[in-house]
This record gives C-alpha cells, structure tokens and sequence, in this order.
C-alpha cells in the first residue's frame, strides 16, 4: 500500500483520508492552492490534486517524501512535494488552504506550531485539523476498564480533548467554523466490513455522547485582518 500502513491502521487511515476529502471540497474553492502540512506518502495530496487543486505536499521523512514523488510521477500528478522541517518553515508563499492531519500531537507546543504556519496563508483562508481524541470513548473504556492511558505512542507530544483544543489555540487569529469528533469505535479493526459493523453498532452512542469520537477534527480560517 502507498502509506505503508497495516491493519487497524491502514483502515483508520481510509476512513479519515475520505473524510478530509469531504471537507476539502466543502471548504476549498475550486483550483485553490493547497498546503499538505506532514503528508507523509502523500495519498490525500495526490488525490486533491486530482480533484482540480493545486498541491503542495509537505514531509521531512526522505523515504515517505520518495515514495510519494515516486507514485505522483506514475500517475503524472503535478503535486509539488517538499522537504521541510515543521518546526523551521519561513516559505514566504500564500496558500489558500492548509491541512494539518494528526501533527499538531507530535509537538510539545502545538501553538507555536499552527501559528507559525498561519504565515503561510491568506487572510480568510482555511485550516483542516486532525488530532487524537484522548477523550474518546475508546479511551475512556480502556481506561475505566484496564487502568491504561489510550495513547501509547511515545511521539505524541501532546495531548488533546475538545476544551483543551477550543483553550490552546483560542489566542490565535483564527475562528472555528467547524468542530467535532469522527471515527466511534472500541476495537482496533484490521477489516473495513467489521470496523463498517463497529461503526453501525455504535451509531446510537454518538448521541450521549458526541464528543466521543476517536478523532477531534476542525476547520478553521484565519482572520481577514490577521
């Protein structure tokens, strides 16, 4: 697979890739100039460039940023894709879109993060955000259950529950459009029809509690006057 993700994982990814897609054309105009902020393989920048949009793929792993150049240029997709340090971008280029999918975790001040890359875009331009929901309903099973804290990965830096989102970056030039949790599961799937089942099953619990999800998403768009 062009990710080189597995499992729970490369399911996960699908699920979330189709719905970024999904607020890409809702909040992007056509031919819009977007960045790929950390866009790993570089699927999602592929696709969108296929859509119409004018791409720009972001990543500083060597082997992610080949692999993607490599299957852009076997579909003749004109995606740009870039080797940059997150933490030391000053590109002076305006965008009128940014994505940001499951980054802003791996820093220990987050802020800094999203406001240096606000620079990069136009005043009234739009951010999709995807971070770890570590109060999902996952999380609070395993946690009520097995005493574990959900996240275990040691290159989250950060971590985030929807307060905690709408607190961190409420100093900033930006305004929310739109904010909410995606993926109800309990299970780590390794099957699209099972995790579809999960998914079904669960469907009713969004109602207690809409903020369970796996996943906080959010759109946001910088101020005019910023």
């Amino acid at each position: 697979m062009l990710t080189g993700l597995e499992g729970f994982r490369c399911v996960n990814h699908r699920l979330r890739k189709s719905m970024v897609l999904g607020l890409a054309r809702r909040h992007f105009g056509a031919g819009a100039r977007i960045a790929d902020i950390g866009c790993a393989a570089g699927d999602i920048s592929m696709e969108l460039q296929d859509l119409g949009y004018r791409l720009t793929g972001v990543e500083f792993e060597p082997e992610r940023l080949e692999r993607a150049r490599s299957m852009a240029a076997r579909y003749g997709l004109n995606v740009q894709f870039v080797s940059k340090d997150l933490t030391a971008w000053t590109d002076e280029a305006e965008f009128d879109g940014l994505i940001m999918g499951e980054i802003l975790e791996h820093f220990v001040e987050p802020t800094l993060i999203l406001d240096k890359h606000l620079a990069l875009l136009k005043p009234g331009g739009k951010i999709i955000v995807t971070v770890p929901n570590v109060a999902s309903l996952r999380a609070r099973l395993k946690l009520v259950f097995f005493g574990e804290f959900a996240d275990h990965n040691p290159e989250h830096k950060y971590y985030f529950t929807r307060r905690r989102f709408a607190e961190h970056f409420g100093g900033l030039p930006i305004e929310t459009i739109e904010l909410f949790t995606f993926l109800f599961e309990i299970t780590h799937s390794t099957s699209a029809l099972l995790a579809a089942v999960e998914r079904m099953l669960l469907s009713p619990v969004k109602w207690i509690t809409p903020w369970g999800g796996t996943h906080l998403v959010a759109v946001l768009r910088k101020r005019p006057n910023a």
